[in-house]
């Protein structure tokens, strides 16, 4: 009940308000909770804080002249809590004041070697042996969230207004973090979040039926209270650090313009910003002759302006720009690098530009044509030697058509190409020449798909059909398929289709029928190379055990099915309402590589591969026992289950020092809720 006396409070504050409120909703009940993995399952409690509780739920509303005034609760006392006051005068300003909470479930019930969870200073626990799982600590991988903000607006019946917002958000808990001891074995720790990020926003404009205009400014400060995680390792000692997110402090000014009644029916729209980002972490102690200070700049610019130039006609264009300044300090390892003064690490830059052209001509009361296209342009200086710079040309063309009464249709066809300055032979060299043999060599011909050369098709076609008054019909086919024509080692090829049907039948005693099915299938192939250091890779290729070529095709195939329906009874005083939904995935990778063929040993393939099922059954019944008085009583069926190669047979020690926490191995449930709750209305 933290945030409830807050709330009373506020209430109380607004009591000369409250005391003619005319209209208002209470609603209190009960929910029970049973099954298996209903406490222990973090994709079950995910997002809600759903248990064995009182359900409670506030709504009012007064509005006296030109006061207004109106107050929500909802699921009061609980992790997952929302308050919200909103109140003004008519036509001279509004505020808001709310609060809400969500608790972000990772995993729960994991171990630890380590006491002190949650703070910035992990110690192996008195009588923790890492050889004995037994011994370990219990904890939970949860991140709580709490928001508290106020804003308001004042115009004071004049085109002008000044607005402002103020902001808290609070998260607090642990994350799951890997690292390394010094033997360089993998160990999975609680990482400390300890976030505080307070918002100070101010706008004020200009606003009538014509002109729209407006400037802003934003400062941001965000506190890490645990910005250095110290871990202390098996071997006892003072342990390692991790730096984790600095604090930093943000202002950004803004200006927004939107003129209308522009000729030929134009309406021209401009949003401009500026954003500064500094930050300065602390440091682990080895890194400490290091300048890490960052300060990190966003220019943002979008344009665009909608005409009617003819009365079948209307077109849009659009501008953007995208500028990413970065002067924190490019610097080299102390340790390991083959070429002192020469820089191992560069600042992240980037500039985006993109330019959007597309318009719509009906040709009759029945067909509409509408084609464009955009081109893109992306500079990555110094980061990306795969792709220092990219172009993206994209072309669409759509028919929509209405020519018969009981159908309409809409199809779209586009074509994405690609390019990129691809500059991967020149940093290999560059690296052979510093290590002095052929490290990197992977690098000559390695294109992240991101960024690489590309070539897409995409078609879809939707339908939609009235074969009655009763009855609604809809049909959603969509392929696509990529082409990464360049690449040799990455990614090489993509297809993906989906097919999506939904029904609304009307049925006899007013009840209603909606059903869904969908299919959803993604396929991404790509080649790679088990790479030794000192092999070459341009032809003639010598495979051995230490150096080959292997691909790998990946496969996710999705289904899902629901159904609903709705049955009014009684003069509508009892609604009944059934629904089911059942999702499924199925994901594999298959491997092949002809040297390990040749061998007589083939490699693995993985058939559970993020493969998932999940259904959900719910019943509601809902009787009106008076005008202003409904009983809602209500059962839901819900089950998951996971099958994945990461947590199947799951291990916390996998062998010698590598320790895991059992992060995401237990999502699998099987939940039982029943609910009932009783609504008044004043």
């Amino acid at each position: 009940m933290r945030c409830l006396s807050l709330f009373i409070v506020l209430l109380l504050a607004t009591v000369p308000a409250l005391a003619s409120v005319t209209t208002g909703e209470v609603t209190l009940g009960g929910r029970f909770v049973d099954g298996n993995g209903v406490r222990s399952s973090a994709k079950f409690l995910e997002y809600q804080d759903i248990r064995n509780q009182v359900v409670s739920d506030l709504n009012l509303f007064n509005s006296e002249g030109n006061f207004y005034l109106s107050a929500e609760a909802k699921n009061i006392g609980y992790n997952d809590q929302e308050y919200l006051i909103k109140g003004g005068l008519f036509g001279k300003g509004k505020f808001s004041l709310w609060y809400d909470e969500m608790t972000h479930s990772y995993s729960l019930d994991d171990k630890t070697l380590h006491t002190g969870v949650g703070t910035g200073n992990l110690v192996i626990g008195a009588g923790v042996v890492a050889a004995d799982v037994t011994t370990w600590l219990n904890h939970d991988f949860e991140v709580e969230r709490r928001q508290l903000g106020t804003s308001f607006e004042l115009t004071f019946d004049t085109p002008f207004f000044f607005a402002g917002e103020v902001t808290q958000t609070k998260k607090e808990g642990t994350s799951p973090l890997a690292v390394q001891d010094t033997g360089r074995n993998p160990i999975e720790i609680p990482s400390a979040i300890d976030y505080t990020t307070n918002n100070f926003l101010l706008k004020t404009g200009y606003r009538t039926e014509k002109l729209f205009a407006q400037i802003d400014v934003l400062f941001s400060t965000f506190n890490n209270g645990a910005d250095l995680q110290d871990w202390q390792t098996t071997a006892g000692g003072a342990g390692l650090s991790y730096t984790l997110a600095p604090d930093n402090d943000m202002v950004q000014l803004g200006g927004q313009v939107v003129v209308r009644d522009l000729p030929l029916k134009s309406v021209f729209s401009m949003r401009g910003s500026y954003a500064k980002n500094e930050s300065t972490p602390t440091l682990p102690a080895f890194a400490g002759a290091l300048n890490w200070e960052g300060e990190q700049s966003y220019t943002n610019i979008a344009a665009s302006l909608k005409s009617r130039p003819m009365a079948k006609l209307t077109t849009k264009l659009a501008y953007s720009y995208t500028k990413k300044d970065n002067d924190a300090v490019s610097f080299e390892y102390p340790d390991d690098d083959p070429d002192p003064g020469e820089e191992d690490t560069h600042a992240f830059r980037y500039t985006k530009q993109a330019i959007k052209l597309d318009g719509s001509y009906r040709l009759n009361s029945t067909n509409r044509l509408k084609a464009g296209y955009g081109f893109e342009n992306v500079e990555r200086p110094e980061m990306r030697h795969d792709a220092e710079e990219s172009d993206t040309h994209t072309l669409f063309a759509e028919w929509k058509n209405s020519s018969l009464e009981m159908v309409t249709s809409n199809l779209r066809y586009e074509r994405l190409m690609r390019s990129s300055d691809f500059k991967g032979g020149a940093y290999a060299d560059e690296v052979a020449i510093l290590t002095g043999n052929q490290n990197g060599e992977a690098l000559r011909y390695s294109r992240p798909f991101d960024a690489a050369d590309k070539d897409q098709d995409s078609i879809s076609w939707r339908l939609a059909l009235s074969p009655s008054e009763v009855v609604d019909l809809g049909l959603e086919l969509t392929y696509s398929k990529s082409d990464y024509k360049k690449t040799e080692i990455g990614r090489t090829e993509g297809t993906g289709q989906s097919i999506l049907l939904d029904a609304s039948i009307q049925l006899p005693m007013s009840a209603v029928l909606y059903a869904y099915a969908e299919y959803d299938k993604v396929e991404l192939s790509s080649d790679h190379v088990r790479y030794s250091n000192g092999a070459q890779l341009n032809p003639p290729v010598v495979e051995s055990n230490n150096t080959y070529f292997w691909d790998v095709v990946r496969q996710d195939v999705g289904t899902s099915f629901g159904v609903k329906c709705d049955l009014p009874l009684l003069s509508d005083k009892l609604k009944l309402s059934a629904g089911w939904d059942y999702q499924e995935n199925n994901g594999e990778a298959e491997f092949s590589s002809a040297y390990w063929t040749g061998q007589g040993t083939p490699l693995e393939n993985i058939k559970a591969y993020d493969d998932y099922k999940q259904q959900t059954i719910k019943l509601t019944g809902e009787y009106a026992v008076r005008e202003n008085l409904t009983l809602v009583l209500g059962y839901v069926y819900k089950k998951f289950e996971q099958e994945d190669i990461k947590t199947d047979d799951y291990e916390h020690i996998v062998s010698g020092d590598q320790f895991y926490s059992g992060a995401y191995a237990d999502m699998n449930y099987e939940a039982n809720i029943g609910y009932a709750t009783l609504s008044y209305k004043f």
